[in-house]
């Protein structure tokens, strides 16, 4: 499989700082959101919907990356470890 790498997840009951702390982030259907997915190559959100990912640093832009919080970053691979904590999204 993906190895969970993108979960669907619904907003009511998970607590971001603590999913933040492991190197995951919740994207919504916040406009910037939607940007940074595309980025990662992550399939896009409808209305309402959210999705998470785990994160690693990398040097620079290249193909699947995506710049949050002022650093460079693309999608866990399999059986890698994510940057913690991952970084703060953007909000609108």
């Amino acid at each position: 499989g993906a190895g969970g790498q993108a979960i669907g997840l619904h907003r009511a009951g998970f607590r971001h700082s603590a999913l933040r702390a492991e190197g995951v982030v919740i994207f919504g259907d916040d406009a910037h959101h939607q940007v940074i997915v595309q980025q990662l190559g992550l399939p896009p959100l409808g209305a309402g919907e959210s999705m998470s990912a785990r994160l690693v640093r990398v040097d620079g832009p290249d193909e699947g990356t995506a710049l949050i919080d002022g650093e460079w970053f693309r999608r866990c691979r399999e059986a890698e470890e994510p940057t913690r904590p991952a970084p703060l999204l953007p909000r609108s």
